[in-house]
């Protein structure tokens, strides 16, 4: 009776012990990197959305752009854009028009 208990217990250990190691592997794993869109991806996005005469296309850092851009309205617009998704954070009417 005994060795069967031991027998048991060691099986639930082992079972226990894989599911930890397998739970492990599966936290630690670290998220996929972010990639910034290339200005063409970038404005492919934007103009699904309507967004079209693309000029004065500056990089802000690591994950911005500004873009100056027509909406559908045909108004000029100064847009600061996510660089890794095109959500458009801000737009801003550009008055020299």
């Amino acid at each position: 009776m005994d060795t069967l208990r031991l027998a048991a217990v060691a099986v639930v250990a082992a079972t226990l012990g894989f599911g930890v190691e397998a739970l492990a592997q599966q936290t630690t794993t670290s998220p996929p990197a972010t990639v910034t869109l290339d200005i063409p991806q970038l404005l492919e996005r934007l103009s699904r959305e309507g967004y079209r005469d693309f000029s004065d296309i500056e990089r802000k850092g690591d994950k911005l752009y500004t873009v100056g851009a027509r909406d559908a309205q045909n108004r000029k617009m100064e847009l600061t854009v996510d660089g890794r998704t095109a959500e458009v954070l801000a737009r801003e009417a550009d008055d020299d028009d």
